[in-house]
């Protein structure tokens, strides 16, 4: 089974960030599981899936 690793998970979320921007949005997004213990604690190498929340900043706060 294919795996994350901290790069590619970087990587990734890096990109959605542009693709974001690109279209004037600004997203939130809540990783959990064993993505946080990739990036955040550094207690994996890589993980099978990321369990995320992604919800765009308008959504949540209203229009800037």
């Amino acid at each position: 089974m294919a795996t994350f690793t901290r790069e590619q998970i970087v990587g990734g979320l890096t990109r959605l960030g542009q693709l974001a921007q690109g279209q004037g949005r600004t997203v939130e997004l809540l990783l959990l599981g064993g993505g946080v213990m990739v990036l955040v604690f550094g207690t994996r190498q890589s993980t099978r899936d990321l369990d995320v929340a992604i919800a765009l900043w308008e959504d949540l706060h209203g229009p800037d």
